[in-house]
């Protein structure tokens, strides 16, 4: 059940990722396919997002889908803190 629903959300976030940048090329190398908590009280699923659109294959970012929201979340990289995804 739960790989199902991550599948989906994994959908979801690189649909909106491709959206907002249309030469981006993005793929997950590494998910939860069970959700977690990924902050007090809110659980979702984890992506690790590589950039792939030139040869550097450089670590785009680690995203969270909210279980109940839908709304995406990416980690800060300066601060480690989790903030909601705007492009």
């Amino acid at each position: 059940k739960s790989s199902a629903a991550s599948d989906v959300y994994k959908r979801q976030l690189l649909n909106r990722l491709q959206n907002d940048d249309k030469d981006g090329k993005y793929e997950v190398r590494n998910e939860t396919k069970d959700e977690q908590e990924y902050r007090d009280g809110a659980s979702g699923y984890h992506f690790e997002i590589y950039d792939t659109s030139d040869d550097s294959g450089k670590k785009y970012g680690d995203f969270y889908v909210d279980k109940d929201t839908g709304k995406i979340y990416k980690r800060n990289t300066k601060t480690e803190k989790l903030e909601e995804y705007k492009k």
